[in-house]
């Protein structure tokens, strides 16, 4: 006798490393669109063939081609720019010593009116 579990899965798959290179590639100018939509063709092809031989029955793309979670609204709208910030954060660690971190991260600036393309 078999016993069948369900497992959704809910939001993205991991990404491959071939895929997160391309994309801070993309990010940093040295790839072309084109040349990444065939990189995230490849690993969605890869995760449906992955998913298939694990006996999963409904298959997902695994938001391959969404770069952040974000990405929905910011490419339905006008108004936004990307751009880098540096967050710097300080705080007394058990011992009582001050701990300092920095950490740069992705952001959308607002530019002009926010309004759907």
């Amino acid at each position: 006798m078999t016993t069948r579990f369900r497992a959704d899965n809910i939001g993205s798959l991991l990404r491959p490393a071939e895929l997160l290179e391309a994309r801070a590639a993309y990010r940093e100018g040295k790839l072309e669109r084109e040349q990444l939509r065939a990189i995230e063709d490849r690993s969605i092809l890869k995760a449906l063939d992955l998913q298939k031989a694990a006996g999963v029955e409904v298959f997902t793309d695994g938001e391959y081609r969404m770069d952040i979670f974000t990405a929905d609204i910011t490419q339905a709208v006008d108004g936004l720019v990307p751009g880098k910030t540096t967050v710097s954060f300080e705080w007394r660690g058990a011992g009582s010593e001050l701990a300092k971190e920095s950490k740069e991260g992705n952001l959308q600036f607002i530019v002009g009116r926010i309004r759907f393309s």
